[in-house]
């Protein structure tokens, strides 16, 4: 809860700065650092609004936090000048002091002495603002070698003992003292490269190219960060960083078919260390909630500032390399599958007690938008009488699987290669035989075939027949993930009311279990949420009705998924969301099966 609290005081207090409202901007970053000192956002965002275009090394360097009886200060060590950083609210417990400052100073109920003159370089509560900021503290006197802060006697210098339950040392600054005030050094990042060392893998996301090539040149002269690829909008966010897996996300936030929240939260469910950076002009307090709730690390205003471009990307890849060698499990272990064959591809059956709800459509363009150069997918035609995916490639299949069922005992990969059909796009098909042979497949050697092919390819989808025979159950029980279609209307969502009925019997795990409803028309009255209250299962993803597009694709042999353009329409879209969607449960299952 105290999480959501300081992001919400965060959010609204980089609003208030976005308005020039810095008084109230400072309180609140003031109540996030009374209650929680290490709180990096809150310094990050101190940094921005009072750095001056100082990275945060440098500011770390030449400022630190002074804490007075009612308010929080920045100190410039240099100038032995103040500026004010936070209308802080004075905490009530004297356990606080002596946790943040290891019992160095009393409880904020110790007043001094009735006459006692005020420490110098702290204003009063008096004194206003601009008053403050604007008028020069006084000089310091010398005492000795050292230079002591203004009525202070030198025997103040003496050092303090450090708690060691803090995180942060006091630095050697004869503003170090046991007096009124104490420095304690910004948390922050050694300027030049993360503590490890090592280069930061960052990806740069932005539909206008122009902001693209700007960012890349700004960070191209920086030898600790290179810019591993490029994206115009969040569909090729989510997919670049699936692959590249970097540490750091440069996301602007209104682009088409996806914008930058939505591929935040996908980006941080699929690879959870990868810190985004939100590249925006918005200041409203919602919206920025809404990028914090989706996991944005942090904002930057466009066009960013070099100094605050790199030192947030710094902090970000510090962040990300901390927060992957938490991960119980390498983010490796957790992807669908390889290529190489080095893990377990993933098992995708489609199915709908229904015909007609676009079973075949769904699993061809699906497999369309999985398959990449890096992941290797496979369709396995389960209708043994009438399947239609090669007709939805148009390709022609002189082999079937009736060339591998009676051999599953000694299957090898040049078998299988010489017996799958493969498709323009790089998609392999795995076709059924005539009619009158499909009862020669059995069930188990269906399951042997799937089993074998998820041992070479990413992702094997398989599109089933309506009827519950030997070859779709076991396809079903085989399965990683059942995709359940249904549409509008009441004969088909009555079907799948029954299917969920007979899931038990059948010892299927609901979990595996994915609702997506197809060919939604905004026109019928049957709303895909009270649906889902039917099933008692949450409608995933919902793929809106058009038929102009789909009929063509169909009458042309080409999915309509690999067209270049299809993303300008909301049946593209949806597309991708959905097989997002797709891939995020299968994340959470592989994750919640090693744990």
């Amino acid at each position: 809860m105290a999480d959501k609290k300081f992001d919400k005081l965060l959010a609204e207090a980089q609003a208030a700065y976005n308005r020039k409202d810095k008084r109230k901007g400072d309180k609140l970053v003031g109540e996030i650092l009374n209650a929680d000192f290490n709180h990096l956002g809150a310094w990050q965002l101190l940094q921005r609004v009072y750095g001056g275009g100082r990275p945060l090394s440098e500011f770390q360097r030449f400022f630190t936090l002074q804490y007075y009886p009612d308010k929080l200060y920045l100190i410039n060590k240099p100038a032995q000048t103040a500026e004010r950083a936070a209308d802080a609210v004075p905490p009530k417990k004297a356990s606080f002091w002596r946790r943040l400052f290891g019992g160095r100073r009393e409880t904020p109920a110790a007043k001094a002495p009735d006459g006692a003159p005020k420490p110098t370089g702290a204003p009063s509560i008096e004194q206003s603002p601009s008053q403050f900021l604007f008028s020069a503290p006084p000089k310091p006197r010398q005492t000795g070698t050292e230079t002591a802060p203004p009525n202070l006697a030198p025997s103040d210098l003496a050092p303090s003992k450090p708690d060691a339950s803090y995180p942060f040392l006091p630095t050697t600054s004869p503003y170090s003292t046991s007096g009124g005030r104490i420095d304690m050094p910004i948390p922050g990042i050694a300027n030049g490269s993360t503590k490890s060392g090592k280069k930061i893998h960052c990806v740069v996301v932005d539909d206008i190219s122009q902001t693209r090539e700007t960012v890349i040149r700004t960070l191209r002269f920086q030898e600790n960060i290179e810019v591993d690829g490029t994206a115009a909008n969040g569909v090729q966010a989510v997919q670049l960083v699936r692959e590249l897996k970097p540490e750091v996300v440069i996301m602007d936030v209104n682009m088409p078919d996806m914008d930058g929240i939505t591929a935040t939260s996908l980006i941080k469910r699929e690879v959870p260390y990868t810190q985004v950076i939100i590249l925006t002009v918005q200041d409203d307090v919602d919206y920025i909630r809404r990028a914090m709730n989706a996991g944005a690390r942090d904002f930057l205003a466009k066009p960013p500032v070099i100094e605050e471009l790199v030192a947030a990307v710094e902090r970000a890849a510090e962040i990300a390399r901390r927060e992957k060698e938490k991960m119980p499990v390498p983010i490796d272990l957790l992807s669908v599958g390889t290529a190489s064959g080095k893990s377990k591809g993933k098992i995708l059956t489609i199915y709908s007690p229904r015909g007609g709800t676009g079973c075949t459509t769904l699993t061809c363009n699906l497999a369309a938008t999985l398959r990449n150069d890096d992941t290797k997918v496979v369709i396995v035609d389960g209708n043994l009488q009438y399947g239609d995916v090669a007709v939805f490639f148009n390709v022609m299949n002189k082999t079937s699987i009736l060339d591998l069922a009676p051999r599953v005992d000694e299957l090898d990969i040049e078998l299988v290669d010489e017996v799958l059909v493969t498709h323009t796009s790089g998609i392999r098909i795995l076709s059924p035989s005539r009619p009158e042979r499909s009862e020669l497949v059995t069930g188990p050697q269906f399951s042997q075939i799937l089993t074998f092919l998820s041992e070479h390819y990413d992702y094997v989808i398989v599109d089933t027949a309506h009827r519950l025979n030997d070859v779709t159950l076991a396809a079903l029980d085989k399965s990683d993930m059942i995709v359940l279609l249904t549409s509008q209307d009441i004969p088909s969502i009555a079907r799948v009311r029954k299917f969920l009925d007979l899931v038990p019997g059948l010892k299927l795990d609901t979990r595996r279990l994915l609702v997506i409803m197809n060919q939604f028309d905004q026109r019928i009255m049957v709303d895909p949420e009270k649906v889902g209250h039917t099933f008692n299962q949450k409608i995933a993803a919902v793929l809106p009705l058009d038929n102009a597009v789909v009929i063509n694709a169909i009458n042309r042999g080409a999915p309509f998924m690999l067209q270049k353009d299809i993303t300008s329409r909301p049946l593209g879209r949806a597309f991708n969301l959905a097989s997002e969607v797709v891939r995020q449960r299968l994340m959470e299952l592989a994750q919640a099966a090693v744990q």
